[in-house]
């Protein structure tokens, strides 16, 4: 995962590209929209061994499942610490950090209970 500091500048590089840096619902848009894609070429290449016959089938199941799982919820993290500190939080702050956590860790778990 990225660290705080890597964060916070990506967040501030694009409000700095953005036309009006004080719309957050078109920020908050853009960075859900660059970890979705992030999160869907993550499960593609998870899925990759898949393509070949017999033991990647088999990795693509057992390794696949668990890796695509470990990455979504890392890019859950990070875009939930984007979105926290786009909305003036502070996410160098240990308390606010967990919140994130614990709020990517409820989300993960709701999509996987559907």
């Amino acid at each position: 995962m990225d660290d705080c500091d890597s964060l916070i500048a990506r967040v501030e590089t694009l409000k700095s590209s953005a036309v009006d840096s004080t719309d957050l619902e078109t920020l908050s848009a853009r960075i859900i929209a660059e970890y979705s894609t992030r999160a869907a070429i993550a499960g593609g290449a998870t899925a990759l061994p898949g393509l070949l016959p017999g033991l990647g089938s088999a990795v693509a199941l057992v390794g696949g499942a668990l890796v695509d799982m470990t990455l979504a919820l890392k890019h859950d993290v990070e875009m939930i610490l984007c979105l926290s500190h786009l909305h003036g939080f502070d996410i160098r702050d240990e308390r606010e950090r967990w919140l994130a956590y614990v709020m990517a860790g409820v989300r993960t778990h709701a999509a996987g209970s559907r």
